[in-house]
């Protein structure tokens, strides 16, 4: 005689654990709306920014772009949507501290692209040049800006 197992009305030790999952998911859920509609936070905050930094560098120009506005705008750190933007592409020589007690990240020897929202010379391609670097962003995203630009002969 075959025996017939009723159904148990007790919960399965996996399916305890799988409901106890389940409410602490709704719970956090709760949690988090309530937080938000409280208007207090519900994440970290983001990372801290770059420290303060500018950099005497001189370098060869490699290329310039136009931005137009609007062009950068899934990138970061955020620029302002509405402005045209201008970078070059520098193939720094040297680096150096602008100031004593500021940070000095530009590394000689190296090639990056530097943005500037003053215009920049079409004819800067090519030539050796000074200027200002100045590191922007956090470990989401950085940027470099460029100022201060002098040829060189």
């Amino acid at each position: 005689m075959r025996k017939v197992e009723r159904p148990s009305n007790r919960l399965s030790r996996t399916g305890f654990w799988g409901l106890l999952s389940l409410i602490e998911v709704c719970v956090l859920l709760w949690w988090g709306t309530t937080l938000a509609q409280q208007g207090l936070p519900v994440a970290p905050p983001p990372p801290a920014p770059v420290p303060p930094n500018a950099s005497h560098i001189t370098a060869t120009v490699l290329a310039r772009a136009v931005w137009p506005p609007g062009a950068l705008r899934d990138t970061l750190p955020p620029v302002p949507l509405d402005q045209l933007l201008y970078s070059v592409r520098v193939e720094m020589h040297t680096a150096a501290a602008e100031q004593a007690e500021l940070a000095s990240y530009a590394q000689p020897e190296s090639v990056l692209a530097a943005f500037s929202s003053e215009a920049l010379a079409s004819d800067l391609v090519g030539k050796r040049m000074r200027a200002v670097l100045t590191l922007t962003g956090d470990t989401r995203g950085v940027r470099w800006w460029i100022a201060h630009i002098q040829v060189l002969p």
